[in-house]
């Protein structure tokens, strides 16, 4: 089997090579700088937009990027109909956490500072990402709210990453019936966790391992995807669960059949679906569909 903790180089310029040639029509690359973080991002106006999502990637901290997710970002855009910044962080191990958090924050709380210039309010930010980017939206929203920052209104996690135990002994029923076979493999996270971390302490950090948290509470409105053929199907379901036991407002859809990775196929029947349902819960509707 593969080993990313080495191999990463080589997933990276593959990824990188079957996205294509990106054309920038209608997108604008920025650099937004906060304090010592100086982050690429690409902006995808939409006129007459009324929120402004932020969108981060997955990729398991160490791959993927703006280019190749720049169909997601697309898609999202015309679809919901908003705003779109697609946030360019570091990868690891070159940047190990918490870095690439720290980039996420810096992003968005120049957003937040900044969202007049859209004509929108601090209401009408959106937080999103999937996988290792929905690990980073719910680290970022965790750790805002911990430092009593202006809070984000609505957080989207599609399949993410909560959990950091992938092994023999995880708790997870899904890493054990969903860990080998499928587009996301239990070793592909052992790998990516490797990668990510400094020392085996962070994983006990509550913005590196989500389920280690002990509170909750104030967090943004919540809509979780999990895909059931995917070994983070359970630990995110957990977090699903811990949020609404918390208070707050979350919904969540498994989609049946999907396996990890099923959104950034934006031309797929399970992607367009999860964009319906993410366009009805951003105008605060319940979308039909759900686990």
């Amino acid at each position: 089997m593969l080993d990313l903790t080495k191999l990463y180089p080589v997933e990276r310029a593959v990824l990188e090579a079957a996205g294509g040639k990106i054309s920038s029509e209608g997108a604008v690359d920025h650099i937004i700088t906060s304090g010592e973080y100086m982050v690429p991002v690409r902006m995808y106006p939409r006129k007459n937009a009324r929120k402004l999502m932020i969108y981060i990637h997955g990729g398991g901290w160490a791959t993927e990027s703006i280019d190749t997710y720049d169909g997601v970002c697309r898609s999202i855009s015309e679809e919901l109909h908003c705003h779109v910044i697609s946030v360019e962080y570091s990868l690891s191990p070159e940047k190990k956490f918490p870095y690439a958090l720290n980039e996420c924050i810096a992003v968005i709380t120049e957003v937040q500072k900044n969202i007049r210039i859209f004509g929108l309010s601090e209401e009408d930010i959106v937080l999103c990402g999937d996988s290792a980017g929905g690990n980073l939206a719910a680290a970022a929203c965790t750790l805002l709210r911990d430092r009593e920052n202006i809070p984000i209104s609505k957080l989207i996690l599609l399949y993410p990453v909560t959990g950091s135990d992938y092994s023999e002994d995880s708790p997870f029923e899904s890493v054990h019936t969903k860990g080998k076979g499928y587009t996301l493999t239990a070793r592909h996270m052992r790998d990516y966790v490797i990668l990510y971390m400094n020392t085996p302490e962070d994983l006990k950090s509550p913005y590196f391992t989500l389920l280690n948290g002990t509170d909750y509470s104030d967090m943004p409105d919540t809509l979780i995807f999990t895909a059931e053929n995917d070994p983070l199907c359970s630990e995110g379901t957990e977090y699903a669960h811990r949020l609404a036991k918390a208070g707050n407002h979350v919904k969540h859809y498994r989609v049946r059949g999907a396996s990890h990775g099923f959104f950034k196929d934006h031309r797929s029947k399970a992607s367009s679906k999860a964009r319906k349902i993410m366009r009805d819960f951003l105008k605060g509707g319940v979308a039909d569909g759900g686990k």
